[in-house]
């Protein structure tokens, strides 16, 4: 059975990216990094990406969550990359799904316009045809996409913490070897998926209220940085010791 709850309490585990020496600083980096990539895509969250990946480092070698100093850039650009590079692949088939039924879509929408100026004449009916066809296979290619989304995201937080325990890009892709730290403790990262998806929740709404209010609507950006970072530094932590666990539980039951 997982002790995964026994470890590390949760207040503890919540509690963790604000507490030890200059983790205020090393937070507002972290959420300024995620607010800067509103702007810049993707580039600012590399070192993010890399930082996470270094919490889980820590916790996997037993270690208590900390937050690590900002002080080795090449490092969490390396280690950033790599990271990405496997969540890229883990989440490809939805991302491609998702790619096709957007160009089906744009395809359908902009044939109407061309046939119309072809033909010189009114298409309403051809018109509203495809573009419910449009619509129909946009919805269609997204649910698919989701599936895939969440069948990729879900076995992906074990397999970044096979890469950095292993600290190779192709271990993250070693089914065999991380396969059996799942079994050993599969309720400890069933856990850590309510948890995390609870936390999404919570941030989720709190954004969507923020949305949808006139008054404080400018404020979702500065809410929702510092928010994302938070979760990403809680989830590493926690996959990170039910990891750990897994990996303690097979070796002895002589599975890895």
């Amino acid at each position: 059975m997982s002790q995964s709850l026994g470890v590390a309490p949760l207040q503890a585990l919540f509690r963790f990216p604000f507490e030890g020496s200059g983790w205020r600083n090393r937070f507002l980096v972290g959420s300024a990094l995620i607010l800067a990539s509103f702007f810049i895509p993707i580039l600012p969250l590399i070192p993010v990406c890399g930082y996470v990946l270094q919490v889980m480092r820590s916790v996997i070698h037993g270690e208590e969550p900390t937050l690590p100093p900002w002080d080795d850039w090449g490092r969490l650009g390396a280690d950033g990359l790599r990271g990405a590079a496997v969540g890229l692949v883990f989440l490809l088939p939805g991302t491609v799904v998702y790619l096709i039924g957007l160009a089906v879509y744009l395809g359908c929408i902009l044939v109407v316009p061309v046939l119309m100026g072809a033909t010189g004449r009114s298409l309403v009916l051809e018109g509203s045809l495809l573009t419910l066809v449009a619509v129909g296979t946009l919805m269609f290619f997204t649910c698919v996409a989701l599936l895939l989304w969440l069948l990729g995201a879900v076995p992906l937080p074990v397999a970044a913490a096979h890469l950095v325990a292993r600290d190779r890009v192709a271990a993250a892709f070693h089914v065999r070897e991380w396969w059996p730290v799942v079994r050993a403790n599969k309720l400890g990262l069933l856990i850590d998926w309510v948890i995390v998806a609870g936390l999404w929740t919570v941030v989720y709404l709190a954004c969507a209220i923020l949305a949808y209010t006139a008054i404080l609507c400018w404020l979702l950006p500065f809410v929702t940085a510092p928010a994302l970072f938070y979760l990403a530094l809680v989830g590493a932590a926690k996959f990170a010791q039910s990891y750990r666990e897994g990996a303690a539980l097979a070796a002895t039951e002589g599975k890895v």
